[in-house]
């Protein structure tokens, strides 16, 4: 089991007319998630120098790297066509098919932190390779819903594996996780 479990329930019939403007509706929340995202990248760069000068985690910054990714994936997920729920703004998750778990332990290992840029390269690899076919079929499946009112079964699935997979990269990222993100 990972230390990340993201999941989205999986539902055919889909509303083709907020498929139809879903980038346009996912553009406060990308706006919202563009903002906070600098914040995390410079509250992970704080809690870089304080994990390798103590072992541990900061409780206050892993709190606010994990709501962070929380809404991230929600609001992934919505715009990547994984459910038609408008989310809820902020940590709080609303009445979105999502579910995110994070189990974080209080102490690291210094070592593997110390390098974690480094040895992030091949999971940052397949993360970039699985987005590339995701996005794909995102637009594969905006036409199956946009055309037929039901998302494809195939589709979703791979999209949801690239979500989740994205999920535990960002968490071993964000040095909230010491296990190594796996496809």
């Amino acid at each position: 089991m990972s230390a990340v479990n993201f999941d989205v329930t999986y539902v055919e019939k889909r509303n083709r007319l907020t498929v139809f403007f879903r980038t346009l509706l996912a553009i406060p929340h990308l706006v919202l998630m563009g903002v906070w995202g600098y914040a995390n990248n410079l509250a992970g760069v704080i809690h870089w120098f304080i994990q390798v000068a103590t072992g541990k985690r900061n409780e206050g910054i892993s709190t606010f790297s994990q709501n962070y990714l929380h809404y991230q994936a929600r609001v992934s997920a919505y715009a990547g066509l994984l459910y038609d729920v408008y989310p809820n703004f902020g940590a709080e998750r609303g009445q979105e098919p999502t579910m995110y778990q994070l189990d974080m332990a209080p102490e690291v290992n210094r070592v593997t932190v110390l390098f974690r840029l480094i040895v992030a390269i091949p999971a940052m690899i397949l993360v970039v390779l699985f987005g590339i076919g995701s996005m794909f079929c995102t637009v594969l499946s905006w036409f199956a819903i946009v055309i037929t009112g039901k998302m494809p079964k195939g589709l979703f699935d791979f999209i949801l594996k690239s979500h989740q997979l994205t999920a535990r990269f960002n968490a071993y990222i964000s040095l909230l996780t010491d296990e190594y993100p796996a496809a």
